[in-house]
């Protein structure tokens, strides 16, 4: 292996429960300034964000202003300028994200056995800018050798065409590369049909997620510490 290549959210960084904490706040604010009912607010933005997530392909359709506009949408509320709106809910997520315990560690060590690292990421809606931020944030732009977010593409991951720019960039080749990632339909199933060695990061995902299985995951570790032992210890003896 020459090049461990992870995706971000959730991955390094702590998101989830930072990411529904500001949109509950987000949405008793909404429900202040218009008149809405708070948790229904948060009802109907909340099935805008899976319905999006889980049916689009676009980064774009990742934007916050599209999930915002149509939630108002939806109570009646339109011709909204809700850019303040956008920029409010990731001023708040980037003051509350962080790494995992043990990411920088892991990454140094990494870097320390000449590996190279690489980071690939769905995108925020805006080429880099929402992404940039948190990863300086957390300190991390220093470790990687390559930093692709699907939006620069203008796919989402499983297009295996980031995939393929992330090795290009690090100047590998897929079989010299381990994907690290949080979401195995999205992050996993292209890597590993196009050569990756795969591997599930479950620190922070449901437990019903947890019991699910993938015929295209070769490896499964309970936090981002265990990468390192895996790849020095047991994917490069394999």
């Amino acid at each position: 292996m020459k090049a461990i290549i992870f995706d971000f959210d959730n991955t390094l960084e702590k998101w989830l429960p930072f990411e529904e904490e500001v949109e509950a706040h987000l949405a008793r604010e909404v429900s202040q300034t218009y008149g809405l009912d708070a948790d229904a607010f948060k009802k109907e933005f909340d099935r805008i964000k899976v319905d999006y997530l889980e049916s689009h392909s676009f980064p774009q359709d990742y934007g916050r202003d599209v999930w915002f506009s149509e939630a108002l949408a939806h109570f009646g509320v339109n011709d909204v300028d809700v850019q303040p709106l956008v920029e409010h809910y990731w001023n708040l997520l980037v003051d509350l994200v962080e790494p995992f315990p043990g990411t920088h560690e892991t990454l140094q060590k990494l870097k320390d056995e000449g590996y190279l690292l690489g980071l690939l990421s769905d995108g925020d809606g805006v080429v880099r800018q929402y992404k940039d931020r948190r990863i300086r944030k957390l300190c991390l732009e220093e470790y990687f050798d390559a930093i692709v977010t699907s939006d620069e593409l203008g796919v989402n991951k499983p297009n295996p065409r980031v995939f393929r720019e992330i090795t290009f960039r690090l100047g590998v080749s897929a079989h010299e590369c381990v994907m690290v990632g949080d979401n195995p339909p999205k992050d996993l199933i292209s890597a590993k049909e196009l050569g990756f060695v795969t591997v599930w990061q479950k620190e922070d995902i449901s437990p019903r997620a947890r019991k699910l299985s993938f015929d295209y995951v070769d490896y499964e570790v309970e936090n981002i510490l265990e990468v390192y032992g895996l790849v020095t210890q047991t994917i490069e003896k394999k």
